[in-house]
């Protein structure tokens, strides 16, 4: 027996036997043992290529080789190609950059003194329009005689006025005028890098920009100022002429450009002149186009190194936001940007400090990115938080225009509007409480300002329901209270506001102002003598409002009287029983008819209308507001 030899070989691994778990290609065709190996020895005694499933042939390797070799031959020409382009790119640059500050500010120039047109599209859903429609109405003809703009002299931009030799303590009120008012809620410039970059260097020192800026912000302190208290010396204008003079020399990086264009929208846009309120709107949609074209409008990448521009650039990007939304929401023109575009963050409530300290910057970096981790974050009260509530409302204000005034008629009406009505009341309740406010900020800012912004979007969104054709959700009656209480909320506020010596003497002001009153007026005709109690204070603030418009605007003469005539109407009428109602009124002569004897006589004679409100008032002003397409002239 050979047990022994079996044996022995079962015991030494050497000598097992190897198992093959893969076959080639051309074993498995001739069913013969493959080894297994790189290249069988079936395939190598027969001299074949020797090839698995799943691997490439030499064949293919050198076919992709050779597709290599010409990817990399197409590579490097499109290389050269490119730096040949770069080169002739960095020339034409450094000839357009040498041109830019030339181009730019001839453009802007150009844009404010050049003529516009006579015909200028006011959109049917501002509140121009709607006042417009209401004058129409009231006075039963065609306001064809009425100027809505005065002619503007634009000799002063070509030749600088001299200075009063005590200018610079007169520039010192009119800049604390600017950021008092402004700062809050259009951060243009950056307050601690003008106080060290610009305020604190001599004058003969300053770069063209710097001087820019620095008769810029002067110009605008000294408009707010002169519209507080009717005349200053000397008048905004020279500073304003001092300003385009340096501009027209200064040579502007990208975000100076955006800055520029938004200072000077500013000014020309408290002109009270509707010619420069549409100048107004071109700049900041110049500044808006830029940011868009900058990236300025999508979120960045978080450093402590980037922390301080990135925090600059959404204050910037927000301010240019508000203010291009209110001047589209006031003259109905189309928003420069729309919100599905933006995902930058709100600004940080925090307050300026010095952004080059070590300190600054990490704890600047820490809540960015806590903000990104939660946008709904619990912020502090400071003078920034204004500008955060108010981008918060201009974005529900730009959705009740787009709703409402975008011709839809479907059956998702009431939903959407309780959606926009919560939308309204959320943001109201986070608000912080008005003595937290008043506490912090001491004066710095007016908690009714925020109370402005929310009935002013209330009475936005209710007025549509007062009309026969409103949707479901909401009882006509019951929006008439609405609208009431909203009508009040903005006369308390404005009232407040221009005590305060911070109201800003806008036509958006004028107009929702003026609505307002009429708003309450014909509450007062459609439920007579039971509502005087509650409306009576409110119309006296409207008439009062309107006359203190009238005495630094010429065009707001004829909204004040107006309204003076009409309340005297609808008194006379109530007081001989021809409120809807039935009921006679309390009298509010003495709270407007003294106002009356005060003002110019005007377009109107103060007088009683020809005028009775009815039932279908609302429609009509709504159908006159859509079908006309509403222009100024």
């Amino acid at each position: 027996m050979e047990y022994p030899t079996s044996y022995s070989e079962r015991d030494n691994p050497v000598l097992k036997r190897r198992r093959t778990f893969i076959a080639c290609n051309r074993c498995k065709v001739r069913k013969r043992k493959c080894d297994g190996h790189t290249v069988c020895r079936n395939c190598s005694n027969a001299n074949k290529e020797c090839v698995y499933e799943g691997t490439v042939s030499q064949k293919s390797l050198l076919e992709y080789e050779r597709y290599i070799e010409t990817l990399q031959l197409k590579l490097e020409q499109t290389v050269h190609k490119l730096e040949v382009a770069e080169q002739k790119y960095l020339q034409l640059e450094k000839q357009v950059n040498s041109q830019a500050p030339t181009i730019l500010n001839s453009a802007l120039l150009s844009l404010i003194t050049q003529p516009v047109d006579p015909v200028e599209y006011i959109g049917p859903g501002a509140f121009i329009s709607m006042v417009k429609a209401l004058k129409k109405k009231i006075l039963g003809k065609q306001l064809e005689n009425e100027t809505f703009h005065k002619k503007v002299d634009f000799s002063f931009l070509q030749i600088p006025e001299k200075l009063p030799e005590n200018s610079v303590i007169l520039e010192k009120g009119f800049i604390e005028s600017y950021f008092s008012l402004s700062r809050s809620r259009y951060y243009f410039v950056d307050r601690y890098e003008f106080d060290t970059s610009i305020l604190g260097k001599d004058p003969y020192d300053r770069s063209d920009w710097e001087s820019f800026v620095y008769y810029a912000v002067v110009a605008n302190g000294c408009k707010c100022q002169e519209l507080r208290e009717i005349k200053v010396f000397p008048p905004p204008s020279v500073y304003f002429s001092q300003c385009i003079s340096y501009l027209s020399r200064a040579k502007l990086r990208p975000i100076q450009q955006i800055q520029a264009c938004l200072l000077m929208a500013l000014y020309v846009g408290r002109t009270h002149d509707v010619t420069f309120n549409i100048k107004a709107w071109d700049l900041s949609g110049m500044a808006i186009r830029k940011i868009v074209q900058m990236g300025l409008h999508r979120r960045q990448p978080i450093s402590i190194d980037n922390a301080v521009p990135y925090e600059f650039c959404k204050r910037l990007f927000w301010s240019a936001y508000n203010f291009d939304r209110l001047l589209s929401l006031s003259m109905g023109k189309p928003f420069s940007i729309p919100d599905y575009a933006i995902d930058i963050p709100l600004p940080l409530s925090i307050e300026d400090s010095d952004p080059s300290t070590l300190h600054f910057k990490d704890n600047l970096c820490k809540l960015q990115k806590e903000q990104e981790r939660n946008p709904d974050m619990k912020q502090p009260i400071s003078l920034i938080g204004t500008l955060v509530e108010t981008s918060k409302m201009r974005r529900i204000e730009g959705e009740i225009f787009n709703y409402f005034y975008s011709g839809r008629r479907d059956g998702a009406h009431s939903i959407i509007f309780e959606g926009l009505l919560n939308s309204l009341e959320t943001w109201v309740s986070n608000l912080p409480p008005r003595a937290k406010v008043e506490e912090v900020l001491k004066g710095e800012e007016c908690y009714e300002y925020f109370l402005l912004l929310y009935h002013r979007a209330r009475l936005m969104l209710l007025l549509p329901k007062l009309t026969s054709d409103s949707f479901p959700g909401l009882p006509r009656n019951q929006a008439l209270t609405e609208c009431r209480l909203a009508a009040g909320g903005i006369c308390r506020a404005y009232k407040v506001l221009f005590k305060g010596s911070i109201l800003g003497f806008s036509s958006y002001a004028l107009n929702t102002i003026f609505l307002a009153g009429v708003t309450l007026l014909y509450y007062l005709w459609n439920q007579g003598d039971s509502a005087m109690s509650n409306i009576q204070q409110d119309i006296r603030a409207c008439s009062s409002l309107l006359l203190v418009f009238a005495e630094r605007l010429p065009e707001a003469k004829s909204n004040s009287e107006l309204f003076d005539n009409l309340a005297d109407t609808v008194e006379n009428g109530n007081n001989n029983g021809g409120s809807k109602s039935g009921n006679g009124a309390s009298s509010i002569e003495q709270g407007y008819k003294s106002n009356t004897s005060n003002i110019s006589q005007h377009s109107l004679d103060n007088t009683s209308l020809n005028f009775t409100f009815d039932d279908d008032f609302w429609d009509q002003i709504k159908e006159d507001m859509i079908t006309q397409m509403t222009t100024h002239r």
